[in-house]
C-alpha cells in the first residue's frame, strides 16, 4: 500500500474555498476547493480508500472555555503567531474542523493538526517552491505561482502531512492539543 497526503486549509464558512490538495508517490497531483462538509468527506474518503491516509488540517480541532488554548500560547512563546479559537470567525471555524476531525477519525484514517504559516516559517524556506524542491516533490501539473492562498496553505499542509511520516516535521505540544510544524529543512 501507499501512502497518500492530503491537506486541507479548512474555512469557516462552506460558501468560501476550503483548499484540498494531494500529494502521491513524492508529487502534488491535486489541488482544488471544496466547499461542504460532505464534499470534503466524500473526497477524502474516495481519495483515502485505497492507500493509507494522513491528513493534515489548517485548523484547530478543540475549542477552550475562554481565549488561547496552551498548545498556541506554546506557537506564540516560538514565535508563531496564531489566533485563539475562541475569537469571533474562528469559533465557527473550530466547530467545523471539529466535527470534520472528528468524523475522519471514526474513518480509521491519521488526522493532524497544522498551521501552514507557521510551518513554512519553522521549515526555514521562503517560499512553497523552495519547500517542495527541498524534499524533492514535484508540481509539473500545476503551477503554483496562479494558485489562491487557500490553495497553496493546502499544499503546504499535505507537506506537513508527508512529513509527519518521513520524520521532517515536529509536534509543538501542551496538555489541550498538538500542532504539527515542520523542522528546519531549509
Amino acid at each position: 500500500m501507499t501512502f497518500t497526503y492530503v491537506g486541507i486549509d479548512l474555512a469557516a464558512s462552506p460558501k468560501r474555498c476550503t483548499g484540498f490538495a494531494i500529494i502521491e508517490n513524492n508529487t502534488v497531483t491535486r489541488v482544488t476547493c471544496l466547499y461542504s462538509n460532505t464534499d470534503i468527506i466524500r473526497t477524502i474518503e474516495d481519495v483515502c480508500r485505497d492507500s493509507l491516509c494522513v491528513i493534515a488540517i489548517d485548523a484547530p480541532f478543540d475549542l477552550p472555555s475562554y481565549g488561547y488554548r496552551r498548545v498556541d500560547l506554546e506557537m506564540k512563546r516560538r514565535g508563531l503567531r496564531v489566533l485563539p479559537p475562541s475569537l469571533g470567525p474562528m469559533k465557527i471555524l473550530t466547530i467545523r474542523a471539529s466535527f470534520i476531525s472528528r468524523y475522519i477519525k471514526q474513518l480509521a484514517f491519521q488526522v493532524i493538526e497544522t498551521h501552514p504559516r507557521s510551518a513554512l516559517i519553522a521549515s526555514r524556506c521562503s517560499d512553497l517552491t523552495q519547500l517542495l524542491y527541498t524534499l524533492n516533490v514535484h508540481s509539473s501539473r500545476i503551477d503554483i505561482d496562479k494558485l489562491s492562498k487557500d490553495l497553496v496553505d493546502a499544499i503546504i499542509c499535505a507537506v506537513v502531512a508527508l512529513c509527519y511520516i518521513k520524520g521532517c516535521a515536529e509536534p509543538v505540544k501542551a496538555e489541550d492539543g498538538v500542532i504539527w510544524i515542520l523542522t528546519p529543512i531549509c
